[in-house]
């Protein structure tokens, strides 16, 4: 039997769980998630000691989406990491997120995030 977990299985996701590198330049666009069970965004670095990662230019564009958890923007705490992320025409419930403090994100100092 396999074992739920919020944070690695959102419907649009970027899960960093070893290695090193980056990751950059990825786009979702014109998308609805009708129910996520979980998170409909998840961007994370989740595995503690991974440093000096970066991931940049993430961008979700034209995004409507239920879900039960709010989206989730994360590092593992790691002062090296870093993650940027751009929302343009981002729909909760078919209401426009205007502000990253609209509560539909969690995020940590180490995420930057725009929206549009």
């Amino acid at each position: 039997d396999a074992t739920w977990d919020a944070n690695r299985i959102p419907a649009l996701a970027i899960i960093v769980e070893q290695g090193g590198g980056s990751i950059s330049n990825v786009t979702y666009e014109n998308i609805e998630i009708h129910q996520a069970k979980s998170r409909a965004i998840g961007c994370m670095i989740l595995t503690d000691g991974i440093e000096n990662f970066k991931i940049e230019n993430i961008n979700y564009k034209n995004v409507s989406y239920s879900s039960a958890l709010p989206n989730r923007i994360a590092s593992n705490n790691m002062a090296s990491n870093s993650l940027s992320a751009n929302f343009e025409n981002l729909y909760y419930n078919g209401n426009k997120i205007t502000s990253i403090d609209a509560g539909q994100f969690e995020y940590d100092g180490y995420a930057k995030l725009t929206i549009k």
